[in-house]
């Protein structure tokens, strides 16, 4: 069975939960790159089946839910690849933020019957990604707002700062802690889990403790209330030093049951929504005192990223190759800057992969090619290729969601599978004469395109080349391009006309698929092969103007709509 079968197979899968799902995710994950790693051992890929389904359980009573597990899986295996650092952080950070996300739609049936099917059949973990950001802010400004209205009255609750592991699990481990001995940071992996937290000083973990929090009784199993005096006599957070974000917020670990069966929209690891939530339940302006607590840390922060990004300048100095290798994680966690020198000509896969911190970077002209996933994740807002770069490999500025423009230079002739994936702050593009290919992915979920001009050298656009770009209102194709793949424009829900233009002759699969605002659209003589689903829950008033001798018969599996008009056009 292929890794195509295996996923259809979990998502028709609905037998029996979990054991069914496990076993199929399993499956799964073992037929993948990552299953196939030499540091993957069969024991750790169970152990993460089984971490993956306790996680998704507070969504599993609803059997309209389990559908939800095969997405997960399959955006585990993909997001990690064969790199042990890309699986740490799905496990670590992206997991709890799909939770989170899937709770939220849970509880909002309307919003949730919006993108339910193409979140299971078509999303790719970027499309996810920049759904869940949405939702976040969103919940954000629900929390600003709440926190206008709150009366602060002490409730007698101690702001206790956490500064390693070993003082967590001696003043809160063990049985003093979770429900009936068993706490969540007693676990063998609980040192590893709190150092990838807090390594670097970039992040920093509190404990709001209740006056007489270890003479408080578990409740009894049966309790409802994951917000009982028990479960919010210790409550952990998790805190980004650099800007004072609320990253994590628990409970009482291992509470007896989970909170989402409480409150509507939280987990296990974001049991409060907010700073709101906290002053509400502590009486206390957490977000203040915290910040307060923290300053002295951001001074050193800000201390130890001036010499980390000293550090790799002068590393930087000694080498013309830049490789994964180059730069340690820990300097690649606190890198705010980086100038390239004249001597580097070559930056490699991986070299700045998800530096999150890094904002400014110079490359000069001395530099021809830039590797896969180079800057994939960091977060400056613009950057600037040189001329001198001849070669931009896939998935470069993957999911930099803070680039706002970048200009493609002359030298370049292809723009690489995925290389814009992701980067949902992308405003501006400019792509030069000397592109002839815009190849699968390219600009993927960049939500925050409104327009693009493509140039008349490019001759294919690629599959999925914009989808999601749900804030693209227009687009001119040149008389270059000849093939259309599929679902080029997929979900561009803006997009209201389109021309094709007399060089095209294949138009691919779902191209124009969910292009809710597609009013009209012109398709010319030289088209000779439309595939399925184009026009799959477009426009139901969409107008297809096409010449009298036009071969209506391509369009029969296109999918339009019953109501759809035609033009006749000499």
């Amino acid at each position: 069975m292929n890794l195509r079968q295996i996923y259809e197979s979990i998502i028709t899968e609905g037998k029996h939960w979990p054991e069914d799902y496990k076993k199929t995710a399993l499956n799964m994950i073992k037929t993948s790159p990552l299953g196939q790693s030499s540091w993957y051992s069969d024991n750790y890929q169970k152990q993460d089946v089984d971490t993956i389904s306790d996680e998704f359980g507070p969504l599993s009573h609803k059997n309209s839910n389990l559908g939800y597990f095969s997405p997960i899986i399959k955006w585990f295996v993909e997001y990690s690849g064969s790199d042990k650092q890309k699986y740490q952080e799905f496990i670590e950070r992206k997991l709890d933020k799909i939770i989170q996300t899937l709770l939220y739609l849970s509880n909002n049936p309307s919003e949730e019957l919006k993108i339910k099917d193409q979140l299971k059949t078509k999303w790719k973990f970027s499309d996810f990604e920049e759904y869940a950001d949405r939702i976040q802010s969103k919940i954000d400004a629900e929390q600003k707002e709440k926190s206008k209205n709150i009366s602060l009255k002490d409730k007698g609750y101690e702001i206790i700062p956490i500064s390693s592991y070993e003082e967590l699990h001696e003043k809160f481990g063990g049985n003093r802690t979770g429900y009936k001995g068993r706490s969540e940071w007693c676990h063998t992996n609980g040192k590893s889990t709190y150092d990838s937290w807090t390594s670097n000083g970039t992040k920093m973990f509190f404990v709001l403790a209740k006056k007489d929090w270890e003479k408080i009784k578990p409740p009894d199993p049966k309790t409802t209330n994951a917000y009982d005096d028990y479960g919010i006599s210790l409550m952990a957070i998790l805190v980004n030093v650099a800007d004072n974000k609320l990253l994590n917020a628990t409970l009482r670990w291992n509470h007896v049951i989970e909170p989402s069966k409480t409150v509507k929209g939280t987990s296990v690891d974001k049991a409060f929504l907010g700073w709101a939530d906290l002053a509400e339940v502590t009486g206390r302006n957490v977000e203040k005192e915290v910040s307060e607590m923290i300053s002295s840390e951001r001074e050193k922060l800000e201390k130890k990223t001036e010499a980390a990004n000293e550090k790799v300048r002068n590393i930087l100095e000694n080498v013309t190759e830049i490789t994964k290798n180059t730069l340690s994680d820990s300097l690649k966690k606190l890198i705010t800057e980086i100038e390239i020198p004249n001597s580097v000509t070559s930056i490699g896969e991986w070299a700045f992969f998800y530096c999150s911190e890094l904002t400014s970077i110079t490359i000069p002209n001395s530099v021809t090619s830039i590797g896969s996933y180079a800057f994939s994740g960091c977060d400056f807002t613009s950057i600037t290729i040189p001329d001198s770069v001849t070669s931009i490999e896939e998935g470069v500025f993957q999911s930099c969601s803070k680039l706002s423009s970048v200009t493609i230079p002359n030298s370049i002739t292809s723009i690489e599978k995925g290389v814009f994936s992701g980067c949902s702050g992308l405003t501006s593009v400019t792509i030069p004469n000397s592109i002839t290919l815009i190849r699968d992915g390219a600009f993927y979920g960049c939500s925050g395109l409104t327009s693009i001009t493509i140039p008349n050298s490019v001759t294919a656009i690629g599959d999925r080349a914009f989808y999601g770009c749900s804030e693209l209102t227009s687009i001119e194709i040149p008389n270059s391009v000849r093939v259309i793949k599929d679902f080029a424009f997929g979900n561009c829900c803006k997009l209201t006309s389109m021309t094709i233009p007399n060089s095209v002759t294949s138009i691919g699969k779902y191209v124009f698929a969910g292009c809710f605002g597609l009013r009209s659209i012109t398709i010319p003589n030289s088209v000779t092969s439309i595939e399925d689903g184009v026009f799959y829950n477009c426009n139901p008033n969409i107008v297809i103007t096409v010449p009298k001798d036009f071969n209506r018969s391509l369009l029969n599996k296109a999918r339009l709509p019953e109501t759809a008009k035609f033009r006749i056009i000499d």
